[in-house]
């Protein structure tokens, strides 16, 4: 469960909370391999690749970043 920072029950908080997500959720372009991708990709399938959830209450962003050399 994901809470605000400073704690609380998500909905009177009004703190940003931040979690780092593991980026295994979308395919790799298969970039370091030289595999043929299944199609649509993302991610190099590097150590750079991440994925970071922001959220606050109930809004909800997530940040993809492709680490790509």
């Amino acid at each position: 469960m994901l809470v605000p920072a400073g704690g609380g029950d998500g909905v009177t908080e009004q703190g940003w909370g931040f979690a780092s997500v593991e980026p295994d959720f979308l395919r790799s372009s298969e970039y370091y391999t030289d595999e043929l991708p299944l199609h649509p990709v993302y991610f190099d399938g590097s150590e750079s690749d991440t994925a970071t959830l922001f959220h606050r209450g109930s809004v909800f962003h997530l940040l993809l970043t492709n680490g790509s050399p």
